[in-house]
């Protein structure tokens, strides 16, 4: 079933970030390393361990990362954002914020969860100030009984900062705020710069459906289902381990 996922600018001004950096489906807005990471087929790298051009399978093959990288929407950075640590003094910058036609607006402020917002929990955040906090220019709204999940976009490898994850009630609440920690601890050393490019992925939304419910059921051993799992196993060897093959077999199966 497909559903509507609508991202509406919180201001008349902000349609033309959505024009400028559009929200993108995440198999179109593929991290650089993957894009050139070769696939190996097993065809191509078996028996190759010992010659003197060994061929390895890379993590290009892994079907879990790669449903993971293709699934759900990319949201790219709306502007720069500059963070300065300067000995005891931090500064920080979203450079949008410095349009004279948009002076004094809210929405393009860093704020912050100060420290007993979080604590216990250990985040990476400036000493003494807490959490910094981004202000989204859109409103997400999903259809009614869905919700969306935020997180950082992982395997784009933007080492710097990484958005808190969450989800939302999309369906009846809308405006939703990006919490950030640093990746590393930015307080050690005396100069230190985070910077965050306009148009780079800032953070990956998919969709989920609010009244899911889950059990989870601890079984004993069971052999059907290793009959099962032998028979896949089988299907995926005779194949070279080729997970779209398998896929479209499994699919062909329902």
């Amino acid at each position: 079933m497909d559903i509507d996922i609508e991202i509406i600018p919180r201001l008349k001004q902000f349609e033309q970030l959505l024009k400028l950096y559009p929200p993108t489906p995440s198999n179109k807005f593929l991290p650089e390393w993957y894009k050139k990471q070769k696939y190996s087929h097993l065809h191509n790298s078996w028996g190759t361990e010992d010659t003197i051009n060994p061929v390895s399978k890379t993590i290009k093959n892994c079907p879990a990362v790669r449903e993971y990288i293709t699934d759900g929407i990319i949201i790219p950075a709306w502007t720069d954002l500059i963070i300065v640590k300067n000995g005891d003094t931090y500064k920080w910058n979203l450079t949008i914020g410095n349009s004279y036609s948009l002076a004094n607006n809210d929405l393009l402020n860093i704020t912050n969860h100060t420290n007993d917002q979080t604590e216990p929990l250990e985040l990476n955040n400036i000493n003494g100030y807490g959490t910094l906090k981004l202000t989204s220019p859109y409103f997400f709204k999903t259809p009614k009984g869905y919700g969306l999940q935020f997180y950082d976009p992982f395997y784009h490898h933007r080492n710097n900062i990484r958005l808190l994850p969450g989800k939302v009630e999309s369906d009846i609440w809308h405006e939703v705020n990006f919490p950030f920690e640093f990746k590393d601890d930015f307080n050690k050393n005396n100069y230190e710069r985070v910077y965050v490019k306009a148009g780079q992925p800032l953070l990956m939304i998919t969709p989920y459906k609010k009244e899911n419910k889950y059990n989870i059921v601890i079984k004993k051993y069971d052999q059907d289902f290793i009959d099962y799992q032998n028979n896949n196993n089988l299907i995926n060897n005779t194949i070279s381990n080729n997970w779209n093959d398998y896929k479209k077999i499994k699919n062909e199966e329902e």
